[in-house]
């Protein structure tokens, strides 16, 4: 009650200030609480373990003080009690905090934290450059805020939107126990195709977090959007720090051509140059959605990749099968990269650089939905699939339960992870 009292003297005051026409003062909030669980039923060592507990906070609120004066407001918070240290024991960021103010229909200004969404396809969209991640699972990623002040003007037919980040936060990286840090060989370290032999006995540490040059400062970018009838477009332009870092293993000492424990690990902030378009048709029956991106790297490191040309289209429908509705997802991913992938987390993005990802969602009932998808990547010949379901339960608690699988022929990313595959267990209460 005293959060909320404050909230409401602040806006009662950027209010009368604003000098503008007054309405009455509006307040909403709503959020989920969640606990989630993951069971692996594969041991490595006793740095790792075999169930991860989640607890997850998602909380959101919006005030309108007036018709031009509004704000908004996100907490995330997360906490991974297994965790041997920062992030993932006690992670937490404000996705939003600003104040948006509208001189007119047509322009609009906003200034306090905010996370950009520029992507036109889900699940992995090149175009989605704006925010650093938090990654602690290679198919868990969570936007970061920055501070940004922002701008958009719209017309009948173009809408501008311009954005600068003085400080952006930096991407995060698992704990140092977590079982997504390869452990059994680490690929393309030094040189294109190197394999380094890992212990038995494996210990990761990380060092302090380098930036090359000023990465994660000044950042800024540019989106001009169309619509023309059932088509839009988007054309995106964007300079900042890559959203996940670059991750090298520093101090490798061996034994017999293994490394030995503990790997020092370094995550590198760099700078890279986004540019990229996209649409989105809208058909009777179909959605056609399509991006294509370049992206330079500005910072200079031997070991980065220096440009990257990333592609994707994407086929959505929804179908009726008797008296149930079943939504349906395939989309190819075609990426150019002069630069052989590693096997590290940082570079889960690679997974879409040659692949097909297809996926159903089927409304079984009002209550119950099945959820089913799967990745093939055939650079490696990996294959990631998932199945799963969410129960309601009340209006206002729900349950969930999936399994996750991963394979591969070939050394690369979904081949480290193939011994991870595990149960997942959700329970989310919704307030």
């Amino acid at each position: 009650m005293r959060l909320r009292r404050v909230i409401l003297l602040i806006g009662l005051a950027a209010s009368m200030a604003s000098g503008a026409s007054s309405t009455a003062l509006a307040l909403s909030q709503n959020g989920k609480l969640e606990a989630l669980a993951d069971s692996f039923p594969h041991a490595y060592d006793k740095q790792t373990e075999t169930l991860v507990p989640y607890i997850k906070l998602d909380w959101n609120g919006k005030l309108r003080f007036n018709k031009k004066l509004r704000g908004q407001w996100s907490l995330f918070a997360l906490t991974n009690p297994t965790a041997h240290g920062a992030p993932e024991n006690l992670y937490a960021d404000l996705p939003a905090a600003f104040i948006e103010w509208r001189t007119s229909s047509r322009l609009k200004l906003r200034a306090g934290m905010n996370t950009l969404n520029w992507a036109v396809v889900d699940f992995s969209s090149p175009s989605d450059v704006g925010n650093t991640t938090f990654t602690s699972h290679p198919l868990r990623s969570h936007k970061q805020g920055s501070p940004m002040l922002e701008t958009s003007l719209g017309g009948d037919v173009f809408n501008l939107d311009l954005v600068y980040i003085p400080l952006r936060r930096r991407p995060e990286v698992p704990s140092q126990n977590s079982r997504w840090l390869p452990r059994s060989l680490l690929l393309d370290i030094e040189a294109e195709g190197q394999r380094i032999e890992l212990p038995n006995q494996l210990e990761y540490r990380w060092d302090p977090a380098q930036t090359l040059g000023p990465a994660l400062q000044h950042n800024a970018g540019a989106k001009l959007a169309s619509n023309i009838g059932a088509v839009d477009l988007q054309a995106t332009y964007f300079r900042g720090s890559a959203p996940t870092p670059k991750i090298l293993p520093t101090q490798l000492e061996f034994d017999f051509n293994v490394a030995r424990s503990p790997i020092h690990l370094t995550s590198y902030s760099y700078l890279v140059e986004t540019t990229g378009m996209g649409f989105t048709w809208a058909l009777e029956n179909w959605i056609i959605r399509a991006e294509s991106v370049y992206e330079d790297s500005i910072s200079e490191h031997p070991l980065l990749q220096k440009w990257r040309w990333s592609n994707v289209l994407a086929l959505e429908t929804t179908v009726d099968l008797a008296t149930r509705t079943a939504n349906l997802l395939l989309q190819g991913y075609w990426a150019e990269n002069p630069r052989e992938s590693d096997n590290l987390i940082s570079s889960s993005y690679r997974l879409f650089d040659r692949s097909v990802l297809a996926g159903g969602r089927l409304a079984w009932s009002d209550d119950l939905v099945l959820l089913l998808s799967s990745l093939y990547e055939t650079e490696t010949d990996g294959l990631f699939w998932l199945v799963g379901f969410e129960q309601k339960l009340t209006d206002q608690v729900r349950f969930g339960a999936s399994w996750q699988d991963f394979s591969a022929r070939r050394e690369g990313l979904l081949k480290t992870f193939e011994k991870n595959d595990h149960a997942t267990f959700t329970m989310t209460y919704f307030f």
